[in-house]
């Protein structure tokens, strides 16, 4: 069994933008027995995840961009693999309350705000901490300081993001600290096709995540308007669409709709799994647990450009949308002293 590895090299320099100057980009590389992935310091995109088929024929399950000028570009890069924040997911005319304060963020999906806005964590240069491989597992640290008001959000904001690799398990950690109080809510926006990513790319191969089987251990899910924003009631899935709770083969569209774009309640032991997902012709499949309270699963609806429509599937594991919005849902907000975590495992097979 061969050792883990961690190594790194240069990958060009991001363009910048009003909250950072243009910085060096590195490509890390993670190795274990059964697994490797690759990760970009532009947005602390997770850029491949390879993992051996039921042939033993190893490929990249995860969709990924030919350079750094495409990750750059917001047309060409819906958040591919990037940790999305300081607030993933929606949240409503991208206004909140906090403390009696009023605070308005960027609308980058007008009326509302999303996935951070135009500058988020996904949009801006990450740091390296620490790369190192011991033991059974090779570990990546990066961090990122998000300034006081940037996209509009309150205090001085220092991220950590983890992404450890050991046999056939890809762990994603995230922690951060503020100097004021303000919302966080962070995800990996990674797309996956366990078919293959790279067949995916070409709509002639038919490889979108169709026929992937999909289980979501959840009884409840977020109900929301006409632009996806929450209307504060948590439904039962019984008898919907949204009932997953049995192995469902994915076949698109649902219903009339487009596809999944929504959001589940996860009530369980955050250490047994909450999802599965595989795919008969690989013969792969990827178990994922987490700690935290919902996870948005959307089937790529609007993919375009180097992927079709469908071409691959987001789990992603977060608190619940527009929270700082809706008082029933379980709260979003950090307080200085204070130290925001959350940790997703997926384990493949």
């Amino acid at each position: 069994m061969s050792a883990p590895t961690a190594t790194r090299e240069p990958w060009g320099t991001s363009s910048g933008h009003a909250h950072q100057p243009p910085t060096a980009i590195e490509r890390c590389r993670l190795t274990a027995p059964g697994l490797s992935i690759e990760v970009i310091t532009y947005g602390a995109h997770l850029v491949r995840v390879e993992v051996p088929d039921k042939a033993g024929t190893v490929d990249n399950v995860v969709l990924e961009l030919p350079d750094l000028a495409a990750y750059e570009d917001a047309d060409r890069n819906p958040s591919i693999g990037a940790i999305v924040g300081r607030f993933g997911n929606r949240i409503a005319a991208g206004s909140f309350e906090l403390d009696g304060q009023r605070y308005q963020l960027d609308t980058n999906l007008p009326p509302n705000h999303l996935h951070g806005g135009q500058t988020g964590f996904g949009r801006s240069a990450w740091m390296v901490v620490s790369l190192e491989a011991s033991g059974d597992a090779a570990e990546l640290v990066l961090e990122f300081v998000s300034p006081d008001g940037h996209e509009g959000y309150p205090g001085e904001v220092t991220a950590q993001a983890t992404y450890r690799v050991e046999s056939h398990r890809l762990t994603m950690s995230y922690t951060a600290t503020t100097t004021a109080p303000t919302p966080i809510n962070l995800t990996n926006h990674a797309y996956w096709n366990l078919a293959g990513a790279e067949r995916a790319k070409s709509a002639n191969e038919g490889l979108t995540v169709e026929g992937h089987i999909l289980q979501v251990m959840a009884d409840r899910f977020v109900v929301v308007d006409q632009s996806a924003i929450p209307t504060g009631e948590l439904a039962d899935v019984t008898n919907t669409t949204m009932d997953l709770r049995i192995p469902t083969q994915l076949s698109i569209p649902i219903e009339g709709q487009s596809g999944f774009d929504h959001c589940w309640v996860i009530d369980g032991d955050p250490t047994q799994p909450f999802a599965s997902v595989s795919e008969a012709s690989s013969g792969r499949s990827m178990l994922v647990s987490t700690d935290q309270p919902g996870v948005q699963v959307y089937t790529g609806n609007f993919l375009g450009g180097e992927f079709p429509p469908h071409g691959a599937l987001c789990l992603e594991t977060q608190h619940l949308p527009d929270s700082p919005n809706q008082p029933t849902f379980p709260s979003t907000i950090l307080r200085p002293g204070k130290t925001y975590s959350s940790t997703t495992v997926h384990d493949f097979g």
